[in-house]
């Protein structure tokens, strides 16, 4: 839900159980520790969402996109980011990393793919589109997603 609330187009993400009553709610805020600036007005949270898993254990992570994330300290919008949560065996979820667009009007995480192993290596890897490339970050057992082995392509 990019603009759930209509008002900041903060947005959440949630994923609701048809068996329980229960819900669970993702929201930017819960990246504060990471970096203050991640409970941000207008960039779009829960634009789009992809799943991976670590290993057979059944441990995993949850990406979420939030296009249009402002860097108000350099004054560059819609830089974009990429929320990154670990699933834990037990069910729980834990705020992990933040991934960032890095050029004014990118996008970055308009679009998210996860569960797929490009390097046959046995963690799924994350595909990441923005407005003018495709970034593919290599799953792995420590870090969920390995941010120093990447590349991309230009379109």
């Amino acid at each position: 839900a990019p603009q759930f609330d209509g008002v900041t187009k903060n947005g959440i993400a949630m994923i609701f159980d048809g068996e329980k009553t229960d819900s669970v709610f993702f929201q930017p805020a819960q990246f504060t520790e990471l970096d203050e600036r991640s409970d941000q007005a207008g960039q779009q949270f829960g634009h789009s969402l992809a799943l991976g898993k670590i290993s057979s254990g059944g441990a995993g992570w949850l990406a979420i996109g939030a296009p249009t994330w402002t860097d108000l300290k350099r004054v560059k919008a819609n830089l974009g980011r990429v929320y990154l949560y670990e699933m834990k065996k037990n069910g729980d979820f834990e705020a992990r990393k933040i991934l960032k667009g890095d050029e004014e009007d990118q996008f970055f995480g308009n679009a998210i793919v996860g569960g797929v192993d490009l390097n046959y290596d046995g963690f799924d890897d994350l595909i990441v589109a923005s407005k003018n490339k495709i970034s593919i970050f290599n799953g792995d057992r420590d870090d969920l997603i390995n941010t120093g082995q990447f590349f991309f392509i230009e379109i």
